[in-house]
């Protein structure tokens, strides 16, 4: 006797960001700077991007989304802030 295998659960789409830099607003809030393929994009809190993730908090560390559609989240790690300036 075969047992069918239940089909997987989908996926959300991969995030395909490449952190490019990051910026602190004068009014302490922060931006980061990431590239798509080759579309550059400026992540901000609340933004929604192409392939349906939303960016839900940037800290220090890491870039938090989640995606709706799929009640899931990703996180994309970003560098250390630098301790010195660059030229």
């Amino acid at each position: 006797m075969v047992v069918a295998q239940p089909p997987a659960p989908p996926e959300p789409p991969p995030l395909n960001l490449a952190f490019a830099g990051r910026m602190t607003a004068p009014d302490g809030s922060k931006v980061v700077y990431v590239t798509m393929g080759e579309t550059a994009l400026v992540l901000a809190p609340g933004l929604e991007l192409p392939n349906g993730y939303k960016v839900t908090q940037i800290n220090a560390r890491s870039v938090e989304f989640s995606y709706a559609a799929l009640n899931r989240t990703a996180r994309l790690d970003i560098p250390p802030a630098q301790k010195y300036e660059t030229r």
